[in-house]
């Protein structure tokens, strides 16, 4: 029972602090960026599924992982380092 009462206790301390925010006193902080970051992952995730979804296709209409291949060969020789157009600051700044 005491943790029931202790969760209980803690319930109400969470919600009487949360009713003692002010919206107009307490700023949202602007994560805009973070949302692009987020829906970046996201698209490029949805991108990778479809890429493996026509690799699939093709094999199944007999096309050789060669020809595969060569159509995948303008997505492989693109850069994969998310960080490579950063500048040294920005990356100093992450890798601390």
């Amino acid at each position: 029972m005491d943790k029931d009462r202790n969760l209980d206790q803690r319930t109400a301390d969470a919600e009487a602090w949360l009713d003692s925010l002010d919206p107009e006193t307490t700023p949202a902080e602007d994560i805009s960026d973070l949302r692009a970051i987020a829906k970046a992952v996201n698209d490029a995730a949805a991108a990778e599924r479809h890429v493996r979804e026509a690799v699939e296709i093709a094999r199944v209409n007999g096309r050789s992982w060669t020809r595969i291949g060569i159509a995948l060969a303008s997505r492989a020789n693109r850069p994969t380092n998310v960080m490579a157009h950063t500048s040294t600051l920005e990356r100093d700044a992450v890798v601390r």
